[in-house]
């Protein structure tokens, strides 16, 4: 029995075989259509599968969306729950509800952010390394406690200027006051707030012609100040 299904099998394909070469004999042009057909049904299903990748990867962002824009609802509605009533409004009341609609705020922030990050950041991306030493300007010492230099406030030229950083590292960094004949008039007139509260010095002349650069004065990096460790030391003549 098996013997006979494999005989009827191997004479279809035979039959089929034969067929074939009798029609691309007889006319070539129905067995190029033939392959078209199947060539164009592949190049369909492509297409389909295609489209639905993109109907799924729309579907996917419609959904983000509505997620955000649910969460922000329900925070408007949570920050207009929070405010007090006008009788019963306390300081202490109104910081808290801040403090606590700030967090939301910050929560939703970060999640755009990481979001954004893993869109626009390739996985790839070479950071370069700072290049050091690196040199900064700035007009003078940043009076508030403790005296340093705001890394914001720093400038790359040195129009204006009246102390120049050289950072050594990412939290070292050396300190002098610009001696340029050019600035020494103006950094003399203005002794009190450039002079006193970034350079040492031993004795003041009571006439000063001109400063003289000593040694440098030394900074560490703490919380975005370059914070004087060592003042620069000047003298006078």
């Amino acid at each position: 029995m098996f013997d006979i299904v494999i005989g009827v099998l191997v004479l279809g394909l035979v039959a089929l075989l034969g067929w074939v070469i009798w029609t691309f004999v007889k006319d070539p042009s129905q067995l190029q259509d033939l392959f078209k057909k199947v060539k164009d049904t592949a190049g369909e299903e492509k297409r389909h599968v295609v489209q639905q990748q993109e109907e799924y990867r729309t579907s996917q962002e419609d959904a983000i969306r509505s997620i955000v824009r649910e969460e922000v609802e329900r925070m408007g509605k949570q920050i207009i729950r929070s405010i007090p009533q006008p009788a019963n409004i306390s300081q202490n009341d109104i910081i808290n509800e801040i403090r606590g609609n700030r967090q939301l705020l910050e929560r939703l922030s970060v999640s755009f952010d990481r979001m954004q990050d893993k869109e626009q950041i390739p996985e790839s991306a070479d950071v370069t390394p700072k290049q050091y030493p690196i040199i900064k300007y700035a007009r003078m010492v940043d009076s508030l406690s403790p005296l340093g230099f705001q890394m914001a406030s720093l400038s790359d030229t040195s129009q204006s200027a009246c102390y120049q950083i050289i950072m050594h590292s990412e939290n070292q960094a050396t300190y002098h006051l610009i001696t340029d004949s050019d600035v020494q008039s103006e950094i003399i007139g203005m002794f009190n707030p450039i002079i006193t509260s970034g350079c040492e010095y031993d004795v003041i002349p009571p006439a000063i012609n001109k400063i003289i650069h000593v040694a440098d004065g030394q900074l560490g990096l703490h919380s975005g100040v370059w914070q004087i460790v060592k003042r620069t030391k000047i003298r006078f003549i």
